[in-house]
């Protein structure tokens, strides 16, 4: 995962909105806590290798707290789902150093996503991970990065299999 300066997040910032990215705002709620989320939703044009991607520039303060965060959703993924992937990048930035934070992530996530959307978000997940796997390798991440991705997909795809989801 890339660790980004205070400076690079006010350029990903200003770059964002010079671009005139629509800016969206919503509350989630995950384990009783409401989480305010901020993201640009972005053009596909941006990452067209990777359906639905999700985008990050933030910086973290020594105790891993997150300080200053631009996030950005493609706008192909569908408006309803556009918070969780995004509520995910922040979560995961916050676990860096410990054993799988894309894994531990995913599962705060999931917890937040309502269950009237589940049987849709889980399936349109899982085919996110499995795309960002492939995509990962193409473009040289880490292996530590491809690994937790690879057990999100893992994740994913069990649950999708036990639900009975395409």
């Amino acid at each position: 995962m890339k660790t980004f300066s205070e400076r690079d997040f006010e350029l990903a910032r200003e770059w964002a909105e010079s671009q005139g990215f629509p800016k969206e705002e919503k509350f989630v709620k995950s384990d009783s806590v409401e989480i305010r989320l901020a993201y640009f939703v972005m053009p596909k044009s941006i990452c067209p290798e990777l359906p639905n991607f999700v985008w990050q520039c933030a910086v973290e303060d020594d105790s891993k707290d997150i300080i200053n965060g631009v996030y950005g959703v493609s706008e192909e993924t569908p408006e309803e789902f556009r918070p969780y992937p995004i509520l995910h990048e922040q979560l995961e930035l916050s676990l860096q150093g410990r054993i799988c934070p894309c894994l531990g992530a995913l599962d705060y996530e999931l917890r937040a996503v309502p269950e009237e959307l589940k049987r849709r978000y889980l399936p349109f997940r899982r085919d996110f991970f499995r795309d960002l796997v492939k995509y990962a390798e193409e473009h040289n991440y880490k292996p530590i990065d491809i690994a937790g991705f690879r057990e999100s997909f893992k994740h994913l795809d069990e649950l999708c299999s036990l639900g009975g989801l395409e």
